[in-house]
C-alpha cells in the first residue's frame, strides 16, 4: 500500500525540524510503514533538500513542491499556484492508493488531486479552522473562505478526521454531508517510562505552545506574580517581546526556552512537576498529554477540549481564567503531596489507555484498509 500525505499550507520537513517536532512526526509514519508494509509520498512545501531529513527512513519518500513551482511570499499567489501541483506530479504519483492530508489548511491539493485521479481522499484535522477564525476574530472573508474550504473537504473526502468530540458536534451541525465519513481520531503520545514524581523540583512550572493571544500566557504571568515559582515556556511567536516585558513588570520569572527538538522535550518534562495551558480555546491539545503522560500534574482551562481528556480533580485540574484563581488553585494542589502524586498515577495511566501510538497507529491502518476498498 502507498499514501500520499500532503503537508499543511506552507509546511515542510525544514518546517517540522525548526519547530522542533521533526522526530515526532516521522516516529509516527515509520511505525506505521514496518508495522503495515506501507511506503509514504510526502507532498512538502519545500525543495531538493527535504530529502536530506529521511535519510534514515527507507519506507518514507518525498515530492518537494517547490521542485516544480517557484517559492514565492504572497500566500494568495502561493495558494493559485499549488493549484496546477497535482496536474505536474501527476505522473509521479500514479501508483498510490490513498490521498491523506495532513490539516484542512491545504486540502485543495488533494481535492484537486481526488478529482484527476480518482483516488480515495482521507482529510485529517487537528481542530477546525472555521470555528477557530471565529474565535481569533479573523476578518469576516476569512471565515467565509475556511467554512467554504471545510464544506468542500467535506463533501470530496472519503474520510474526514476530527480530533475532538466538541469538533464532531461542530461539524455535523453547521455543515451539509454524509454524516458516516466523520469519524473522531484524538491526537497520540509515546509512552513515557521515566516516570518518578517525587524527586522533580517544587517549584519550577513548564508550559508549551506558540507566543501568541489564543494561548493567554499574559494570564499565566500575572497570577504567578511575585511569587517563588519560575515558569519555563517553550515555544516561540510574535508576542514574546510583550511578554518579556510583562514578566518584567509584574516581577514574574519567566525563563523563555525558544523551540526545543521533541525528544529532548519529552526528557524534560519529566523534571517537572506541575505543566499549566492557559490557552483559551483548543483543538485536542498534544502538549497537554504529552505533559499528563509524563507524570505532570496539569492545570488547564475549563473548555470542551480540555475537559473530554481531563477529568477535575482525578487526572488534572481545570479552572475558569475569568474568576482569576488559578494561582490559588495551583497552590492548594501543590501543598498537598499525596492528592498531587495520585493525580499525576491517574494521568500517566488514563495517557496510556487511550492516547497510546500503538492503538493510535492500529486505528489508522484499519481507515486505510476500508479506504482502499
Amino acid at each position: 500500500m502507498k499514501v500520499l500525505l500532503i503537508f499543511t499550507f506552507e509546511y515542510s520537513l525544514k518546517t517540522w525540524k525548526e519547530s522542533g517536532s521533526l522526530e515526532r512526526e516521522l516516529s509516527y509514519y515509520n511505525k506505521l510503514a514496518e508495522k503495515f508494509n506501507i511506503k509514504f509520498l510526502f507532498l512538502t512545501y519545500g525543495n531538493e533538500n527535504e530529502k536530506n531529513y529521511l535519510v534514515d527512513y527507507p519506507n518514507i519518500d518525498v515530492i518537494p513542491m517547490y521542485k516544480y513551482i517557484k517559492a514565492v511570499n504572497n500566500k494568495y499567489l502561493l495558494f493559485f499556484k499549488t493549484l496546477i501541483v497535482p496536474f505536474l506530479i501527476r505522473k509521479k504519483i500514479s501508483d498510490i492508493n490513498i490521498i491523506k492530508t495532513n490539516q484542512l489548511n491545504g486540502s485543495w491539493v488533494g481535492i484537486v488531486l481526488r478529482l484527476i485521479t480518482r483516488k480515495p481522499l482521507f482529510i485529517r484535522t487537528g481542530y477546525d479552522a472555521f470555528l477557530f477564525s471565529i474565535k481569533e476574530k479573523k476578518p469576516l472573508m476569512k471565515r467565509a473562505l475556511f467554512y467554504l474550504l471545510t464544506q468542500l473537504s467535506l463533501i470530496f473526502s472519503k474520510l474526514y478526521t476530527v480530533s475532538s468530540f466538541d469538533d464532531y458536534e461542530f461539524i455535523s451541525k453547521y455543515y451539509l454531508f454524509n454524516k458516516s465519513k466523520l469519524q473522531i481520531r484524538q491526537n497520540w503520545i509515546n509512552e513515557n517510562n521515566k516516570i518518578k514524581f517525587e524527586n522533580r523540583n517544587n517549584y519550577k512550572i513548564i508550559s508549551i505552545g506558540r507566543l501568541a493571544s489564543q494561548k493567554n500566557y499574559d494570564y499565566l504571568i500575572s497570577e504567578f506574580s511575585n511569587s517563588e515559582y519560575s515558569i519555563d515556556l517553550v515555544g516561540t511567536g510574535p508576542d514574546e517581546e510583550f511578554l518579556s516585558e510583562k514578566s518584567k513588570k509584574f516581577n514574574t520569572n519567566v525563563n523563555f526556552l525558544g523551540n526545543i527538538e521533541y525528544e529532548k522535550l519529552m526528557e524534560m518534562l519529566n523534571d517537572y512537576k506541575y505543566f499549566v495551558s492557559t490557552s483559551l480555546f483548543e483543538g485536542n491539545p498534544k502538549v497537554i498529554l504529552e505533559a499528563m503522560a509524563a507524570g505532570c500534574v496539569v492545570f488547564a482551562v475549563d473548555i470542551p477540549n480540555n475537559s473530554e481528556i481531563i477529568k477535575h480533580k482525578h487526572n488534572g485540574l481545570l479552572y475558569k481564567p475569568g474568576e482569576r484563581n488559578l494561582f490559588s488553585i495551583f497552590q492548594r494542589i501543590s501543598n498537598n503531596k499525596d492528592f498531587s502524586k495520585l493525580i499525576s498515577e491517574n494521568a500517566v495511566n488514563d495517557s496510556r489507555s487511550i492516547f497510546s501510538v500503538s492503538k493510535l497507529i492500529e486505528k489508522e491502518y484499519e481507515d486505510y484498509l476500508i479506504l482502499s476498498k
